[in-house]
């Protein structure tokens, strides 16, 4: 697939940003991404089940003897689903996800075949509603799907200047999103969700998961930035002009690329030369450097580590005080003890 396989997305002039950001907070209003999602876990005993739950058009057919059970994680808000399910037994797995879905599923262990071909290791499996799917199970069998709503996404590729790939949208039988560090990203970023003991699923969670779904549908395509040295300067200085103004709003790099009329792929290149950072990064060591500017000069008794940390766009308590202390070898709390009475 080359770039005919895409579908492009303009970029965005300063004539539209306004309009996008006006559909970016409409979309927010009407699907609002939860700081805590609603983590939902348990165990199927049976498959019909599973496809009841999931809303998916599924059909399970068990290869081998004896009972079976299904242990899932789900994480689910209006745009985006995650789901992470085992089997102990084998199965042959086919049917079709709902119309407006991009889905998309990571194996971890224990497939056999994708359309009777053999699986290849480290690959995604794209499916929708036209191609459906359609895979044979060994026991042990793990893995990871991603739906994200069509609307969601297309708004997410239009504020960062991603092009589509076809393989997410109109993905044919057996098709596959091959190896790349793009792909590997996805599926870590699937795993981290799971491994914390509290997990956080917001707005800000639905945007990166997003992000990387579109990153790796292009993964295994030669798509780089072409900007000029010029180009990449007027978008920094458009970039810190914009953080200034917004430095104790969590803002995404999605409304940052809108406001300025950056592309994702050129922002974060021209951060990566200047400060060896990508914006994400840059922007995150703004909003910390403000929150232990404060706490550093805030008499002792006055403020809460809490009231900085929201002031300046922390709301997870527990990930603010890793990220300050990976960054300032300190807790956001110790440095507030330094400062006076």
């Amino acid at each position: 697939m080359g770039y005919s396989g895409l579908r492009e997305v303009s970029n965005t002039s300063a004539r539209t940003t306004s309009r996008i950001r006006q559909a970016q907070k409409k979309v927010t209003n009407t699907y609002p991404g939860s700081e805590i999602s609603n983590l939902t876990s348990g165990q199927f005993s049976d498959a019909g089940a599973l496809a009841s739950m999931s809303g998916w058009d599924l059909r399970f057919r068990q290869l081998d003897s004896g009972p079976h059970s299904i242990p899932f994680y789900l994480l689910h808000t209006e745009r985006v689903t995650v789901l992470r399910i085992s089997y102990n037994r084998g199965f042959h797995h086919y049917g079709c996800t709902p119309r407006g879905l991009v889905t998309v599923g990571i194996p971890e262990d224990g497939l056999q075949d994708w359309f009777g071909r053999p699986y290849q290791d480290q690959t995604i499996l794209p499916f929708n509603l036209a191609s459906g799917l359609d895979l044979v199970s060994r026991p042990g069998f793990v893995a990871f799907s991603i739906s994200v709503s069509e609307e969601f996404l297309w708004k997410v590729a239009s504020n960062y200047q991603i092009p589509v790939a076809d393989c997410l949208s109109d993905a044919t039988s057996a098709a596959i999103l091959p190896d790349s560090r793009a792909v590997q990203n996805l599926r870590n970023a699937l795993r981290r969700l799971f491994l914390a003991s509290q997990v956080r699923f917001g707005s800000g969670e639905e945007e990166a998961l997003a992000v990387e779904l579109l990153l790796a549908g292009l993964g295994h395509l030669d798509i780089t930035d072409k900007s000029t040295p010029t180009v990449r300067a007027q978008a920094i200085a458009k970039t810190l002009e914009y953080i200034e103004e917004n430095q104790t709003e969590d803002v995404t790099i999605g409304e940052i690329c809108a406001a300025t009329g950056t592309s994702w792929r050129t922002l974060d290149r021209a951060f990566l030369e200047r400060f060896g950072i990508g914006p994400k990064a840059y922007l995150q060591r703004v909003r910390l450097c403000g929150a232990r500017t404060q706490l550093a000069v805030s008499p002792r008794g006055t403020l809460l580590v809490s009231d900085i940390a929201n002031k300046w766009g922390f709301w997870h308590m527990g990930q603010f005080a890793r990220d300050y202390r990976k960054v300032y070898g300190e807790l956001p709390s110790e440095t507030l003890k330094k400062t006076g009475v």
